[in-house]
């Protein structure tokens, strides 16, 4: 994907930054996933606060092949005090959620869940973001590296357990 897609995605947080978190406007989530709908048609995201500051979760919805993009993405973002960005393998698993269509009801969907869970859990930092306080836009219209994290700069944080991993 063209380098002014992921360009025009960090235009547009910048732009709706402010409206992403309390209170939050649903214009400005559909923007924003618009956006990045650019970029990829398959990604999607979730705005986490906490006590630091906010995470963007950018997420691939399970598409393993489509992580390196995500990768671009989220290496491509801006210094925004506060907030922290996220690539991901399928964020409903950064916050405690089961993806059915990722892993079904079904033993091997169990198996396959807490193993992905598991490493999400291992490769996450000390403080998590709640799902009570997680935001995502409306939806509509086997990676074992399933959770990396990134400073605002793009930057590996100082976090032991993601640095080992590398990128």
């Amino acid at each position: 994907m063209s380098e002014e897609a992921i360009r025009e995605f960090w235009e547009s947080l910048e732009a709706n930054r402010a409206a992403l978190v309390d209170p939050v406007a649903p214009e400005a989530m559909n923007e924003l996933l618009a956006a990045l709908r650019r970029v990829d048609s398959r990604f999607y995201y979730h705005v986490g606060e906490h006590d630091e500051g906010v995470d963007l979760i950018l997420s691939a919805e399970g598409h393993c092949e489509a992580l390196p993009l995500l990768r671009q993405v989220r290496d491509g973002a801006p210094e925004v005090s506060g907030w922290n960005v996220l690539a991901v393998f399928d964020g409903d698993l950064v916050i405690g959620r089961r993806n059915p269509m990722l892993f079904p009801p079904d033993e091997n969907g169990d198996v396959l869940y807490l193993m992905a869970r598991q490493a999400t859990i291992c490769a996450s930092s000390d403080r998590s973001t709640s799902p009570s306080c997680s935001r995502r836009p409306a939806r509509g219209g086997g990676s074992s590296r399933a959770f990396e994290r990134r400073g605002s700069r793009g930057n590996p944080t100082s976090d032991p357990r993601t640095a080992a991993r590398g990128t």
